[in-house]
């Protein structure tokens, strides 16, 4: 029989989505919204989440690089309009691509996966 571990007085680890709860209360530039509005567009309800992260997450604005973001699909097939992309994601993810998206006379730039 296998003996008792005793029981740990130390706190637990946190779990992944207290980190990702953590870092979702910062506050940061509204462009990210015009960033994600264009990449729900594309992939529909294919489109789970997306997350952001990067330099331009801890800045909290787009001003000075490109913003880097995860689109979390549910299908890769429903995902993209090309049968050759979900193929390749599928064997060797991710996929990254560039997103430019015109605002407010500028233009937001982003890279996603």
């Amino acid at each position: 029989m296998t003996p008792a571990v005793p029981i740990s007085s130390e706190e637990p680890p946190k779990t992944l989505l207290d980190v990702v709860a953590e870092h979702s209360i910062r506050a940061v530039s509204p462009d990210f919204q015009v960033l994600v509005q264009a990449l729900l567009e594309e992939y529909k309800t294919a489109a789970d989440a997306v997350i952001l992260y990067g330099s331009c997450l801890r800045s909290g604005a787009l001003d000075e690089g490109i913003g880097d973001l995860y689109v979390l699909v549910n299908d890769y097939r429903a995902a993209y309009a090309k049968r050759y992309l979900s193929t390749l994601n599928a064997w060797l993810a991710p996929n990254v691509f560039y997103l430019e998206v015109p605002h407010a006379g500028r233009l937001l730039r982003a890279k996603y996966a």
